[in-house]
């Protein structure tokens, strides 16, 4: 394949090959490989709830907010998020 893709793109092999190794670094440091070894369990691709997953970290600042006795608006307003966000969250801390 990368002597296809340098052919076409007229590049060497090390040039391509250099690029790829940072693309491969930078997904890795990113969380890249983590993500991909949590899709699968047992050789089978993990199931998951369809629709935008819930960031934990977002979800717990909420719920601390909520444990300290403020409103949904005083918690949207210090963590700078949307009113909406926080009470989709607010009500998950509940299941």
């Amino acid at each position: 394949m990368t002597l296809a893709l340098a052919t076409s793109k007229g590049e060497t092999i090390d040039s391509l090959l250099r690029q790829t190794r940072t693309e491969l670094d930078e997904f890795e440091a990113d969380g890249g490989l983590d993500t991909i070894t949590n899709q699968v369990k047992d050789g089978k691709l993990v199931t998951r709830l369809p629709g935008r997953q819930i960031d934990s970290q977002r979800l717990e600042n909420v719920l601390k907010c909520k444990a300290q006795g403020m409103t949904q608006k005083m918690t949207a307003e210090s963590l700078g998020i949307s009113k909406q966000t926080v009470n989709k969250l607010w009500t998950r801390g509940k299941e």
